[in-house]
């Protein structure tokens, strides 16, 4: 009687055991359950706030200009508005993802970020850099490559700030002005003005029909051709506006700097559109043009090695005698001097070693270097989250010196 007294008691003890664990089971599974429910809640709150963070923050950085919307987004910088939209997608279901699942996967988004933060600061021996042709064979294509007696020169005969201020107000005054150039795909890079390297007259109907492409976004229209730099030399009109517009806001300020620069008189310096007569429409060549480009982290990472041979023989000489035509030398005006934004170039040293050299721009110098004989690319362009909108604005112009000792300066 007693050992079956034991026995009953024992397996009440094992009965109640089981419960106990069987409840802590029960209560890690339910604790379980909250913590992942309440992880989920969070992550859920983090990512709206960040799409509702990141749609006020790209919409106070989107610009209008060239029969687009351009908007920089969060640690990439500024894209057409499709790739905005497509990007923030992407951001958003990655900080989702990494949110939900555990809480040490939420460093990896904090890495993430932190790293997009740092890439600014990265030096180039561990930064990734894209040659758009490989230096080494454009410097066997490039046999006339500047000794290091040639190279870029500065001279200090510049805007002013004042006036290069006034300049860039001018040019984001007519940012339905500017021309994409293509070849940038969906980043921002524009010309106001004529171009003779990336303007075409690229048939329109090939894109009819096409639907939505990288290169243009949805099925571009007639004003979007209007806009971009393979269709342009089809606007005749559209080209010749934009010329009049730079002949009476730019000349007579740039007129004077090119001048100085060349130590000659204003009048000795004929652009472009001016070669002729005839009026714009009928113009042979036109006015230095301004190039912009807006921040992209990938500008940091690109580099395009080239010369500027395009530009050679260009003034007509049937109307202006000129055996220097081929002796071409290339102006650059920084309008705008962001953080980093400069030039590189290589010379050939006299033992035959290539040497790179970095020109930091200021506002105030212009940048000349020999057309044809000097290698060069923009400088790698950092992108900054907090100064995303201070863009990089230069003129561009190209002149010849030709038999009436006069220069013709043209782009």
């Amino acid at each position: 009687m007693l050992r079956q007294r034991k026995r009953t008691i024992a397996g009440l003890d094992n009965h109640n055991m089981e419960a106990t664990i069987l409840n802590k089971r029960d209560d890690c599974s339910y604790s379980k359950q909250q913590y992942q429910s309440k992880m989920k809640v969070e992550s859920i709150i983090v990512t709206v706030v960040f799409i509702l963070v990141s749609v006020l923050w790209v919409y106070s950085s989107a610009v209008v200009a060239s029969a687009n919307t351009w908007a920089a987004v969060p640690f990439i910088g500024y894209c057409r508005f499709d790739f905005v939209t497509m990007l923030l997608s992407v951001q958003t279901t990655f900080i989702y993802i990494t949110l939900t699942r555990s809480s040490s996967s939420r460093w990896i988004t904090m890495g993430v970020v932190l790293f997009l933060l740092c890439l600014p600061y990265i030096p180039e021996m561990y930064r990734p850099m894209i040659y758009m042709r490989p230096l080494a064979a454009m410097i066997d294509y490039n046999s006339k490559l500047g000794s290091s007696s040639y190279g870029v020169s500065v001279h200090s005969s510049g805007f002013s700030k004042e006036d290069a201020a006034s300049l860039v107000d001018m040019t984001m005054k007519y940012k339905d002005k500017w021309v994409h150039i293509d070849m940038a795909q969906s980043l921002a890079y524009f010309i106001f003005g004529s171009s003779i390297n990336f303007y075409r007259k690229q048939n329109r109907m090939k894109y009819r029909g096409k639907g939505y492409t990288f290169k243009y976004g949805m099925e571009p229209t007639d004003e979007v051709f209007k806009h971009e730099s393979s269709f342009r030399l089809n606007y005749r009109d559209d080209m010749a506006d934009v010329q009049s517009i730079l002949h009476g806001q730019l000349a007579p300020k740039l007129r004077q700097v090119l001048a100085n620069t060349l130590g000659i008189d204003i009048d000795q310096v004929v652009f472009g559109n001016e070669i002729g007569g005839g009026g714009y429409e009928k113009s042979h060549l036109g006015m230095p043009a301004i190039g912009i480009i807006f921040p992209h982290v990938l500008w940091h990472w690109i580099q395009n090695p080239h010369d500027d041979g395009v530009y050679r023989n260009r003034v007509p000489t049937n109307i202006v005698p000129c055996k220097k035509a081929d002796d071409v030398t290339t102006f650059l005006i920084p309008l705008t001097a962001p953080e980093g934004s400069g030039l590189r170039d290589w010379t050939k040293e006299k033992d035959g070693n290539v040497v790179m050299h970095e020109t930091k721009y200021e506002v105030g110098n212009v940048y000349t270097f020999a057309a044809s004989n000097t290698l060069h690319s923009i400088g790698p362009l950092p992108y900054f989250e907090w100064t995303r909108s201070q863009y990089r604005i230069n003129i561009q112009a190209f002149g010849v010196q030709c038999d009436d000792l006069k220069w013709y300066i043209y782009h």
